[in-house]
């Protein structure tokens, strides 16, 4: 009886966190469907929560990189497209108690590699995000698209606001 009831209790917490939804959207190995690198990397004493949206434009499809990690430094892969649109949640230390910060973007991808990296001070959170050029050299992306967040009812529903700038 009790491992039914543990079993139901971790069912039911599945079903409202989405834990139980495959990652499809990325890959941690690069392949000939995915072959867009984005490097995911956080500053030290952060707690980061990174997702990813498989529908750029309505950010449907969330598909979580880190889930509040301590100093993130990854990799994944994406497929190659018009739009690569990404959140990021931290928490940092602060007085008297954590502070917070997040941030949500739509960057034009074509097939380019990407870095995202995510900074604070006393008071402010910080994203950066860099496209490798021609000759290898990291420059920084100027025409990325801030995005207004909301959390959907459901996982599967829009986390975020539409934007016209997004095609």
């Amino acid at each position: 009886m009790k491992i039914a009831t543990k079993l139901a209790a971790v069912l039911f917490c599945s079903s409202l966190t989405g834990c139980a939804a495959p990652i499809t959207y990325y890959s941690k190995e690069p392949n000939a469907s995915k072959p867009s690198m984005v490097h995911f990397f956080s500053q030290g004493g952060t707690y980061s929560t990174i997702a990813l949206y498989e529908d750029a434009k309505t950010c449907k499809g969330i598909q979580r990189v880190a889930f509040f990690e301590p100093g993130v430094d990854k990799t994944v892969y994406i497929p190659a497209g018009q739009y690569l649109t990404f959140s990021a949640y931290v928490q940092f230390p602060g007085f008297p108690g954590f502070k917070y910060g997040s941030s949500m973007y739509t960057v034009p991808l074509g097939t380019g590699n990407f870095r995202v990296g995510i900074s604070y001070n006393a008071t402010n959170m910080f994203t950066k995000i860099e496209r490798q050029g021609a000759g290898g050299d990291w420059v920084v992306v100027k025409d990325a698209v801030k995005r207004n967040p909301h959390q959907p009812l459901f996982e599967s529903g829009d986390w975020c606001e539409s934007s016209s700038e997004i095609q």
